[in-house]
C-alpha cells in the first residue's frame, strides 16, 4: 500500500487557479526557480507563476519540445524548488516522474496535477500500480534484482529519491530525498549545452551528418532480414569537443558540473545511455561510485581514447579506433598532446597489441597515458566515435581502418597463406557452437584452413585476411579484421540468432564485402552470449548453396 499524507488546507478538485496557489505556497518567497512541463504548450501555469512571483525563474517547456533539448534546458537552469508535471499524459506518468524528479533539488518539491486521477483507476493508467513499486522501493522493501539492467531498478531508484508524497487537492507532492544524481547528456545535448556556456569548453569541430547506403551484399538463411544491419545508415554528426577541469576515471566515464558527459557511452546514440561503471538512476539520469569532489590534478592535454572494454581487441577496433579521425587535429593545434586510456579490472595494464594498433593509427608509445583511478584533466578532447554498434558507421572510418592494416602488414611474416580461411574459437569462449567440430569439419571439406587468429601475431592476421578469398568463421571479433583488408572480400559467417554480427555488417557496409550469415538457433533465447547448436538439416541445407557458389 501507498502511505499518502493528506494536508488539512486540500482544496478539492485540482484546476490552473488552486495549482498555482499550490506552487506558489511550495516555492520559496525569495529566488525561487520553477519549472512547468505542459502538453504542447497548452499551459499558462508558467506565465502565471512569473506574474505572481516576479523575483522568481520560471522555465516552461512543451512535451513538443525534443526529450533531449528539452532535458538540457530544463537541467540549464535547475536545480529546481518546485517542478510541475502539468501534461495530463495519464499513460507517460512514470517517465515524466523518471524524467522530472530528478532536477528537483533535496527538499523541494515536484507536482504532478490532477495525479490522483492517475492513480484512482478512472484513467485507465499503469501509474498505480507503478507508482506501489516506487513507494516499495521508498520504504527498502523492494527486492534487489540481480542484474543491472533489470527495469525493477527503476522504481527503487525512483523510491530512494523520494522523501515524501502527498495529496493537496486533486494533484500528488513528492518530496525531494538528498540521494544525489546526475544529468545524462547525449551527443546533440551536449553541443547545445556548450552553445549555451559561458567559458572554455566549446565544440572544436565538426562533420555534419549524412545517409549512407551498406556497400555489402548480404545474404542470410534467417526468415528476415537480421536486427541492426539496416540498407541505408543515417549517420550522425561528429563532434570534437574540448573540456577543461573535468573528471575522467576509469570504465571510460567523463563528468563534470552535475552532468555525465555522452563520451562515458559507447552507444552514444540510443535513447537510454548505460554504462557499467555508472550508477543508473532513470533514462536521463546517473550517478557516480566514486567521490569527485577531491581529486588529482592531471596536467596538460589528453585525447580520450578508454573505454568501458578497454584492452578487448573488438572494442579497441570498433569504439577506439573509430575515434581516431580527430587525433591529427588535435597534434596539430596540440603537439604536445597524448592519448588518454584507464586501467580496468580485467586489464589493468595497456597491453603489446594495443600499443601496435596506436602506433599503426600514428600515435606513438609513449604518448599513450593509463590511468588507474579517477583524476581531474586539464584539457581533454573528446570526439564522437564513427561507429556505435548497431546504430550507425560513418563511411570515413573505412580510409582509417585501411591505414592501420597497412601499417600493421608491413610486419607481417613473408610465407604462403591460405586462399580460404575459417577463424575457429577455443571451446570456452562466449557464444560457443555446441557441435563446433562438425562444423569446422564442413569448412574443411571445402578447403578451408581452420585457423584461430589469437595464436598469429598482428601483423600476421592482417597478411591472412588480406590473403583470402573467402574468409569464414563464427561470429564475433574472431572476424573483426576484415576491417582492415584492401579489397572486398567474401565473408560467411557462422552464429547464434541471439547475436547479429552486425559489426561485421557494418565492417562489410563500408568495405563492400559480400557477407553470407548462417544463424542458428539459441539455446537461450534471453542469452546474448547462449551457446548455439548448427542443424544440419536446417542450415546445413542453406550453407551448401553457399559453398556451390564459391570459384
Amino acid at each position: 500500500m501507498r502511505r499518502v499524507r493528506r494536508r488539512p488546507d486540500d482544496r478539492g478538485p485540482g484546476s490552473d487557479v488552486s495549482l498555482l496557489d499550490l506552487v506558489t505556497s511550495l516555492a520559496p518567497r525569495r529566488g525561487a526557480r520553477i519549472a512547468v512541463l505542459s502538453h504542447d504548450g497548452a499551459s499558462d501555469l508558467a506565465a502565471d507563476l512569473g506574474a505572481r512571483l516576479r523575483k522568481a525563474t520560471v522555465i516552461g517547456l512543451s512535451t513538443s519540445v525534443d526529450a533531449w533539448e528539452r532535458h538540457e534546458r530544463f537541467v540549464h537552469d535547475g536545480p529546481y524548488d518546485v517542478v510541475v508535471d502539468h501534461t495530463l499524459e495519464h499513460r507517460r506518468r512514470f517517465a515524466q516522474l523518471q524524467d522530472l524528479l530528478f532536477l528537483v533539488r533535496a527538499g523541494g518539491a515536484m507536482v504532478v496535477r490532477d495525479g490522483k486521477a492517475s492513480i484512482d483507476g478512472s484513467q485507465q493508467s499503469p501509474f498505480g500500480k507503478q507508482l506501489d513499486r516506487v513507494m516499495m522501493g521508498h520504504r527498502g522493501e523492494s527486492k534487489q534484482p540481480g542484474r543491472r539492467r533489470d527495469p525493477r531498478w527503476d522504481p527503487i531508484r525512483l523510491g530512494q529519491a523520494i522523501e515524501a508524497l502527498d495529496t493537496r487537492g486533486d494533484h500528488l507532492v513528492f518530496t525531494r530525498s538528498a540521494t544525489p544524481a546526475l544529468a545524462k547528456l547525449n551527443e546533440p545535448a551536449m553541443n547545445l549545452h556548450l552553445s549555451r556556456e559561458v567559458g572554455r569548453d566549446r565544440l572544436v569541430s565538426q562533420i555534419p551528418p549524412e545517409k549512407f547506403r551498406s556497400r555489402c551484399n548480404l545474404t542470410f538463411n534467417a526468415a528476415k532480414r537480421p536486427a541492426g544491419q539496416p540498407e541505408v545508415y543515417d549517420v550522425p554528426a561528429m563532434s570534437l569537443r574540448v573540456y577543461h577541469d573535468v573528471v575522467a576515471a576509469p570504465g571510460q566515464i567523463v563528468t563534470k558540473g552535475g552532468l555525465v558527459f555522452p563520451d562515458t557511452y559507447r552507444h552514444n546514440s540510443r535513447g537510454r545511455l548505460r554504462n557499467r561503471y555508472v550508477l543508473d538512476l532513470a533514462p536521463r539520469f546517473a550517478d557516480l561510485k566514486f567521490d569527485a569532489t577531491t581529486l588529482e590534478t592531471l596536467p596538460g592535454t589528453y585525447f580520450y581514447l578508454d573505454s568501458e572494454f578497454r584492452g578487448h581487441f573488438g572494442h579497441l577496433l570498433t569504439e577506439q579506433v573509430s575515434r581516431l579521425w580527430a587525433w591529427p587535429q588535435v597534434k596539430a593545434a596540440h603537439p604536445e598532446a597524448r592519448a588518454l586510456v584507464a586501467s580496468n579490472p580485467k586489464r589493468p595494464h595497456v597491453v603489446e597489441y594495443e600499443y601496435l594498433f596506436y602506433e599503426a593509427a600514428g600515435i606513438a608509445r609513449e604518448d599513450i597515458v593509463l590511468i588507474d583511478e579517477p583524476v581531474t584533466v586539464e584539457r581533454l578532447h573528446c570526439a564522437t566515435p564513427m561507429l556505435s554498434n548497431p546504430q550507425y558507421v560513418h563511411p570515413a572510418l573505412g580510409g582509417i581502418w585501411r591505414g592501420v592494416g597497412d601499417a600493421l602488414v608491413e610486419g607481417a611474416s613473408e610465407r604462403e597463406w591460405p586462399t580460404r580461411v575459417f577463424l575457429s574459437r577455443h571451446q570456452d569462449a562466449k557464444r560457443p557452437c555446441n557441435n563446433q567440430s562438425e562444423v569446422e569439419e564442413l569448412f574443411r571439406e571445402q578447403g578451408f584452413e581452420i585457423l584461430l587468429p589469437e595464436t598469429f601475431s598482428m601483423p600476421d592476421q592482417v597478411r591472412m585476411f588480406r590473403s583470402a578469398d573467402v574468409i569464414a568463421g563464427f561470429a564475433g571479433s574472431g572476424l573483426f579484421n576484415i576491417a582492415l583488408v584492401d579489397s572486398p572480400k567474401h565473408v560467411i559467417s557462422v552464429g547464434s540468432e541471439r547475436y547479429y554480427a552486425a559489426n561485421e555488417y557494418q565492417m562489410a557496409s563500408i568495405l563492400g564485402h559480400r557477407m553470407d550469415q548462417v544463424t542458428c538457433v539459441a539455446d537461450d533465447p534471453d542469452d546474448f552470449h547462449s551457446p548455439f547448436t548448427f542443424d544440419h538439416e536446417r542450415e546445413g541445407r542453406w550453407l551448401a548453396e553457399v559453398f556451390s557458389s564459391l570459384p
